[in-house]
């Protein structure tokens, strides 16, 4: 079993509340919201649609200001976008006109990073996802777990603090999608990277979580955190686990509740 030491606090949201102003009123999207991520912890956040997971995640990445209470990454407040915070979205939104390992270089050219070192890392992380020998491939001839894998890969070649990830595998089929699963658990463990993992599914988040954060329906705020204390790393037989099983249910219990409450 791997054992992965959780230390001091990443990022820590105290407080927050998010109001988009509408024509007519503004509409509450988080309320009371305070969660704080470890460093090296992979958390997901569970919710019902529309409760604010994504307008969390744009508060991560700096596009999006709170009303009011704070947001902090390493102890500074989060103000606007930042090299240390990776995104990696639902689709993989490559530019199809540049080869894989040019749109994994995107991030260095816009940040300005020395390309020469940018390129060997690159190369290391096109090892890392699989994808060396398709560096100077298009995305149009890859399959979509591999544009996805190409998308995580741009993620992380400025070297950010925490990764943000907004369903990533929603639009993949069943299987892909559980073999994408086991590759970004190699992947975190192999970079040790705190995640921030937006999912609808909750075998997904069960299975790659240390950490599951449960939002009530809008406006979101947490109403349950539930550690997950599976050994890594976990293979298609953890989902078999009595323990896995245990955990999935008792998160669909939480969610029939809060489906209750709203109708």
């Amino acid at each position: 079993m791997v054992m992965i030491q959780r230390n001091n606090e990443l990022m820590v949201a105290d407080n927050v509340l998010v109001i988009y102003k509408g024509s007519r009123e503004g509409i509450v999207a988080l309320r009371d919201f305070s969660v704080n991520i470890a460093v090296g912890e992979f958390i997901s956040i569970l919710g019902p649609s529309g409760c604010g997971k994504s307008t969390f995640l744009k508060l991560a990445c700096g596009l999006l200001r709170p009303t009011s209470g704070r947001i902090t990454l390493d102890g500074t407040l989060i103000q606007g976008p930042r090299p240390d915070v990776g995104v990696v979205f639902q689709q993989p939104t490559l530019l199809r006109w540049k080869t894989v390992i040019d749109n994994v270089l995107l991030p260095a050219r816009i940040l300005g990073m020395d390309m020469k070192k940018s390129r060997a890392k690159a190369i290391e992380l096109l090892q890392l996802t699989g994808l060396e020998e398709f560096a100077k491939n298009y995305p149009s001839e890859l399959s979509g777990g591999m544009q996805q894998r190409v998308g995580l890969a741009r993620g992380l070649i400025h070297e950010p603090r925490v990764v943000l990830m907004d369903e990533p595998f929603g639009a993949l089929d069943a299987m892909t999608r559980e073999y994408m699963a086991l590759e970004l658990q190699r992947i975190w463990m192999a970079t040790q990277k705190s995640i921030i993992f937006i999912t609808h599914s909750i075998p997904e988040a069960v299975f790659l979580s240390d950490r599951i954060i449960i939002l009530s329906a809008r406006p979101g705020k947490v109403i349950e955190e539930v550690r997950v204390d599976l050994p890594r790393p976990r293979s298609i037989d953890t989902m078999a686990n009595h323990i896995f099983s245990e955990l999935c249910n008792r998160l669909r219990n939480v969610f029939g509740s809060i489906e209750e409450k709203r109708c």
